[in-house]
């Protein structure tokens, strides 16, 4: 069987989350004698030099992602690799799904579209409180939320917008992908569907081969992520951790990541008077992973949280506010890792506090952790679902 794994940019794993867990997934299905292919539209401009692990074409038009050229080029390729299957790691993209739905019909190939991202992300933006970065004053951030709130035919038109997205990709596909369970209540609601058969849920795939292996911790945090004011929400972190710093003089905050709010970090920083934290740009996180006690995420949330697993697998226990349905796939909380009520940052504190004090009770939940996720996430155990829904849909036969 040949696959191809769509994207509106190249899969090159240093990137992101969605192109990382595309390139373990393509390296488990070509272990498992399926032909792989890589399709993308745009190239990045400072990515470094990397060997993709399987064939790899870029469609000719970067700016008209559905355009009738790039629909003709994809014909073309999956003609010629006589491919079965195209899974549309974008499904969340309305002109990439245009896209690969063009090439549905015209081919008749089975279309999959993963929906790599929470469902109702936009709602949750919306309805989130005013960064500290971008608006450190309480009045302005009090106007900004009040004015928000008041405009809500913004959120009814982008709701309105991300309705006729999902409604189309369930009809233009043989079957819609998202990243857990949870996330199949919230998709029919936005999508208006009647049924959900086509609806399936998949996990990501572990970033790193398990391992049982116990690392040597040191009393650090370690956050990981984007430096942004919407989404990661790194002055989360900051305060958080603004609460116990003085308390815990012999712990620090390391924080991996860059973004456009790196210099509002740096000046939020010096605001609250901290000094054991730690910014170390752009990194591969493992060597952080393996030697940190706790990993942090404040996020307004997540599709799937792969620094939450990737953590986890190197004896990280993970926190993270109860803001994305996937989450209690992930951690069991009070078992593997704490899960907080979205946005107490007093109570985050509270439960993180705990957690440094209480060395014999973190050993056991880094132990929880890790065994969970290798069971749970192993590439043997999601490229198996994967596998299976392949098959389902070629052959038309439940699995």
């Amino acid at each position: 069987m040949n696959i191809v794994i769509a994207g509106i940019a190249e899969f090159d794993p240093q990137i992101g989350g969605t192109e990382r867990v595309s390139v373990i997934l393509a390296d488990c299905l070509l272990q498992h004698g399926f032909g792989v292919f890589f399709v993308g539209v745009e190239k990045y401009p400072d990515t470094k030099p990397y060997t993709p692990i399987a064939e790899q074409i870029f469609l000719p038009n970067e700016s008209e992602m559905s355009c009738g050229e790039n629909i003709h080029c994809f014909v073309n390729f999956v003609v010629e690799k006589k491919i079965d299957v195209i899974l549309n790691q974008f499904g969340n993209h309305y002109d990439f799904s245009i896209l690969c739905a063009g090439v549905w019909e015209r081919t008749g190939v089975k279309l999959l579209s993963a929906i790599h991202t929470d469902p109702e992300y936009v709602k949750k933006l919306y309805q989130s409180d005013i960064s500290l970065l971008e608006t450190p004053s309480w009045l302005i951030r009090q106007i900004k939320s009040g004015l928000k709130k008041t405009f809500t035919f913004r959120l009814k038109q982008a709701m309105k917008e991300f309705s006729t997205l999902y409604s189309y990709i369930y009809r233009e596909s043989d079957a819609v992908i998202l990243l857990s369970e949870r996330f199949k209540p919230v998709f029919k609601k936005m999508a208006g569907l009647s049924e959900t058969s086509k609806l399936e849920a998949i996990p990501n795939i572990l970033s790193f081969p398990p391992t049982s292996e116990s690392f040597p911790k040191e009393k650090q945090i370690l956050w990981v992520g984007r430096f942004d004011s919407l989404v990661k929400r790194p002055e989360r972190m900051l305060r958080i951790w603004s609460y116990l710093e003085k308390r815990h003089p012999d712990w620090n905050v390391m924080f991996v990541g860059d973004g456009p709010c790196k210099p509002l970090v740096e000046q939020y920083i010096k605001r609250l008077g901290l000094k054991n934290v730690l910014l170390t740009g752009h990194s591969n996180p493992i060597n952080a992973c393996k030697k940190s006690s706790i990993l942090c995420m404040t996020s307004t949330f997540e599709g799937f949280g792969l620094v939450l697993t990737e953590a986890m697998q190197f004896g990280a226990v993970p926190m993270a506010f109860s803001s994305f349905e996937s989450v209690f796939d992930i951690i069991e909380d009070g078992i593997t890792g704490y899960v907080i009520q979205p946005f107490d940052l007093k109570l985050y504190a509270q439960r993180l506090e705990f957690i440094m004090m209480e060395s014999r009770q973190r050993e056991i939940m880094a132990k929880n952790a890790q065994k969970f996720v290798n069971e749970k996430f192993s590439d043997e155990h999601i490229t198996e679902k994967w596998i299976s829904l392949f098959n389902k849909i070629i052959n038309h036969c439940p699995c």
